[in-house]
């Protein structure tokens, strides 16, 4: 995309405003069909049916009689109209650098108005034709003044069109464009044309199969060793040998009361020393047992 396009914008905007622009946009399809577009579509489908019908010549005014005559008038005195506002944008509008000449609806309608009173009308039916730009369905005067009306043709195009074929131009250049919008700003409008690159289609990649793995056998021969000892004929197992740990390990533990002495000894009631004495066994099977002894 040529980013100079907005910048020419901007450049106008500052012309106009004396003010700092900035650099703000969002990108939107230029024709996305409109009520009127859809209507017409489906009228034309309607006729298109009927007329595999009833005949090519259905709803159509039989050639030569006075309803043929008028409509081709009619239709002739609408492109005239149609061609004569293209050349008014053509020669009022700012042209743009890639060839589209950008004006105010305000300003082709005070020009206009002059000319005919079917303003409107008539650009309804140049963006039929794809020859003209401009957001929404349609347009009043006062509330839509600021808003762009973009001619996406040149007046050598149009004309020339219209000289060989006696009908009005439609452009289908104007199929694909995207129209980039600054935000908050008096000149808006700009339509380019997005090409996306389509990359030649790659050869399919595919893997060979694998052969099957080849590998190579050995054999091996039988061979045999000789011991240089002489083989042992007999054997005896010695007796095992008696040490003191193992003679401790097989004594049985025995455990013996052990006599606690008092320091004092034990007296009667009437403070005499006592002749019996107290040995706790700790070796009993309750945790401690005495007696006296």
């Amino acid at each position: 995309m040529n980013m100079s396009c907005p910048q020419e914008l901007v450049a106008m905007n500052q012309r106009r405003n004396s003010e700092a622009v900035d650099f703000d946009f969002t990108l939107e399809s230029a024709f996305a069909d409109d009520r009127l577009t859809i209507c017409c579509k489906n009228q034309e489908a309607a006729l298109q049916t009927l007329r595999e019908s009833y005949g090519a010549g259905y709803g159509k005014p039989v050639p030569g009689s006075a309803s043929d005559i008028r409509g081709q008038k009619y239709q002739k005195a609408v492109t005239m109209e149609v061609i004569d506002l293209c050349r008014m944008i053509y020669h009022n509008g700012y042209e743009l650098n890639n060839g589209h000449t950008l004006m105010l609806f305000g300003e082709i309608f005070n020009i206009y108005q002059k000319i005919s009173n079917k303003v409107v009308g008539i650009l309804a039916r140049a963006r039929k034709n794809r020859l003209v730009h401009f957001e929404g369905e349609t347009l009043w005067q006062g509330k839509n003044d600021e808003t762009n009306v973009t001619l996406l043709r040149s007046m050598k195009d149009i004309e020339g069109h219209f000289q060989k074929t006696g009908e009005l131009l439609y452009n289908e250049e104007a199929n694909d464009l995207i129209v980039l919008r600054l935000k908050d700003e008096i000149f808006n409008t700009f339509c380019v044309k997005i090409n996306f690159s389509i990359s030649p289609q790659q050869p399919e990649e595919f893997c060979e199969p694998i052969p099957a793995f080849q590998f190579d056998t050995d054999s091996a021969s039988q061979t045999t060793y000789a011991i240089d000892s002489p083989p042992l004929v007999t054997h005896q197992t010695a007796q095992p040998v008696e040490t003191k740990t193992a003679k401790a390990a097989r004594k049985p533990i025995v455990i013996e009361p052990t006599v606690i002495r008092l320091n004092r000894g034990l007296r009667n009631l009437d403070n005499s020393p006592k002749t019996e004495r107290i040995v706790l066994d700790f070796g009993s099977s309750d945790l401690v047992s005495s007696g006296v002894a």
